[in-house]
């Protein structure tokens, strides 16, 4: 079984019983539907397991972001080995995201920013304009693959509306805000959902305005 709470989670999406699951020390897999767990990655290499992503196009391809930057598996989580290529080593990864149509992964880096990869090059960073670099959680629209939302502690909300080629600031800003996860609609770019330790918040209107939905 699980030792402590979970800070990552992924169900796979056509075999409902089997989830991925990460915590400060180590990363677990079952097939059972939570009744069972082996572990998949503990320290070292792994520490705190803080996002977790499946590749689109191949669904036995994984990532974890810790830490220690990003893992990748091509077997479903048996081994695994550093995607780090130009990426800024030794921050925390927050979320990784692939774009809409699968063919680069972003990621947000604690205190550095955002980067991407296309899958034939390496990590470049992405930051122009953007607020802040605390980022804290970032997600790619479903709907839009070309807007894209990231998050940092104090500075609020960033959004890309050309793939992360540029940002601009999206509300939220304000002192004294910790802020933990993003969510996008599948179907509309428009509404976000974002998490912070004084509740959760929304926007209809892709960032002009927010309201506290849930405290």
């Amino acid at each position: 079984g699980l030792n402590m709470g979970p800070n990552s989670a992924l169900v796979h999406p056509t075999i409902a019983s089997t989830v991925y699951m990460g915590n400060s020390s180590t990363l677990f897999k079952s097939t059972d539907s939570g009744y069972s767990w082996s572990v998949l990655l503990e320290p070292p290499p792994l520490h705190n397991a803080d996002a977790l992503v499946m590749d689109p196009t191949n669904l036995d391809t994984l990532y974890v972001g810790s830490w220690d930057g990003v893992r990748r598996s091509l077997n479903g989580g048996i081994t695994w080995s550093g995607y780090n290529e130009g990426l800024y080593f030794g921050r925390g990864v927050t979320q990784p995201s692939f774009s809409a149509d699968g063919s680069a992964l972003f990621a947000g880096l604690w205190h550095h920013g955002v980067y991407r990869r296309p899958r034939d090059g390496q990590w470049a960073e992405r930051n122009r304009g953007l607020i802040a670099s605390d980022i804290r959680a970032l997600v790619v629209a479903p709907s839009k693959g070309n807007v894209i939302y990231s998050i940092a502690n104090n500075q609020g909300v960033a959004k890309s509306r050309n793939g992360g080629a540029s940002w601009e600031w999206a509300g939220l800003r304000g002192v004294g805000l910790d802020y933990y996860s993003l969510a996008v609609h599948p179907r509309n770019h428009r509404i976000v959902y974002a998490g912070a330790h004084t509740g959760v918040y929304r926007t209809s209107d892709g960032g002009k305005s927010w309201k506290r939905k849930l405290v």
